[in-house]
């Protein structure tokens, strides 16, 4: 965090234990994605989500089905 403060210019002399950063702020439930729901958007994001793993070495896109 020090060094994004530092890059937009916010004073990076801060007390991170006033932060509560293990508090829960919104905690919904998950649900699983039906198949045809996955399916349809992986189809829908296909040529994009082939350059994002291209571009980043798989890693977030790692559920697209090997075509």
């Amino acid at each position: 965090m020090g060094k994004i403060f530092l890059h937009i210019g916010v004073d990076t002399d801060f007390d991170w234990s006033r932060m509560p950063l293990k508090d829960v702020v919104n905690s919904n439930p998950t649900y699983p994605l039906l198949e045809r729901f996955r399916v349809f958007l992986e189809d829908l994001y296909a040529d994009e989500l082939r350059r994002l793993r291209q571009r980043l070495g798989g890693a977030p896109v790692d559920w697209l089905r090997q075509r």
